[in-house]
Order: structure tokens, then sequence, then C-alpha cells
């Protein structure tokens, strides 16, 4: 997956736009990320690679146990050697296979996937410097592909005014965007629905400057 592509460059400007409003009327600084995957999930690609080479190579010596006298006549090379290339071969299926985020992403663990996610998240709204704003009102909106989760996580001044509940409206406008196959008109939604909590509790202040960039991260 090209995840640029999934974004052109009038999607990230209005993801610019839909952040630089957000900072006219408050004194929130919003950072959303969009990332392929929150983890390499080497094991997962390993167990099923190995799952298809013994599934092929069983049922190639199923065919040449049923068709054995028909077969002999034909075989270049000796049975084990044509079993341990089709181990082979399926082995190197298996890690193609992997390739396709859609198909990957139905071998992991949903535990697994969610600690991946949290802890990919956290990392981004401490490289982003979120936890530097000077009210502690830095909001991360964080997007995985692979493992198809949404998390919005906000610094200790803005937990302090919104409840739980608010934040999972806004992961469903951004899941509903991309359900819809338009995930920057998802982000911009949960944008605004941001703006809109942010301007009730944290109102622009006249000193306000702004302290993040107004960009989408895409990685």
């Amino acid at each position: 997956m090209n995840i640029q592509k999934l974004f052109t460059d009038k999607d990230k400007k209005a993801v610019a736009d839909a952040l630089i409003s957000v900072e006219a009327v408050t004194s929130g600084e919003i950072v959303p990320v969009v990332t392929e995957e929150s983890g390499h999930y080497k094991s997962v690609e390993l167990w099923f690679s190995v799952a298809i080479a013994y599934c092929a190579a069983l049922a190639a010596y199923a065919g040449l146990v049923i068709f054995a006298d028909k077969l002999s006549l034909y075989l270049p090379v000796h049975e084990q050697w044509l079993l341990l290339s089709i181990h082979i071969i399926g082995f190197a299926c298996g890690l193609l296979l992997m390739r396709i985020s859609r198909l990957k992403s139905l071998f992991i663990f949903k535990r697994l996937s969610e600690k991946r996610v949290y802890d990919a998240a956290l990392l981004a709204f401490y490289e982003q410097g979120l936890y530097k704003t000077r009210d502690r009102t830095g909001i991360l909106i964080y997007v995985s592909l692979l493992e198809r989760r949404v998390l919005v996580l906000g610094d200790t001044g803005i937990n302090e005014k919104v409840k739980q509940e608010q934040w999972d409206g806004v992961v469903k406008l951004i899941v509903d965007g991309i359900r819809n196959g338009n995930i920057a008109q998802g982000i911009i939604a949960g944008i605004l629905s941001c703006k809109e909590m942010l301007t009730t509790h944290f109102p622009v202040k006249p000193d306000d400057t702004n302290e993040l960039k107004d960009d989408l991260v895409i990685r």
C-alpha cells in the first residue's frame, strides 16, 4: 500500500485549513497522524507462511499417495525432493500473501493489534510534541490503516474537561469517512468536531500562539 496515494494535495490542504480554523477560535492544538501500520507483526507473517507451506506439502503428499501409480511415470524427481520444493514454494507464497494488508489484518489477534496501536499512538503523541503545549491542550488523532483502528488522545488539560464519550464520537466520524472511501473527509470531520468541544472549554486567548505545525502527518 502506498499511503501517500490516499491523500491528494487538495486533501492535505483541506486538513491543514481545518486545523487552522481550530486555532482561530480555541487554544487547542490538534495533530492528525495517519500510518500504514502500527507494528510489523513478523510472527504473524511467519506462522501464516509455515501453515501455507505445510498445507501445500500435505496436499501434494496426499496426491502422491492417491495417484501413486499414475504419477510415478511422470515425476522428474524423487518424491521427497518434490515435497521439499512444494514446501519452499508454499512458504514463499505465504510471505507474498502477507503483503496484502486486508488479508494480513485478518490474522492479527485483536488484543495484540489494540496494544500495538495504543503504544504507537502514545509514541506519536510525544514525537509530535503534543505534551509541550502551554495549557496541556494537545490532541492527537491517530489512524492506523492495517489494524483499522482510530485513537484520539488528549493531554491532561483536555481530558479534565472532555469525556471519553465525546472522543468516541470523534472516532466514529473518522471511521465513517474511511468506510465511505474518503479518509481525508473523515479526518476533517473529526477535527471540526474537536473544534466544537474546544471552543466551549478552551476558547482562544489574546496571547495564544501557534505551538505546533498545522499539517497532516503521514508515515
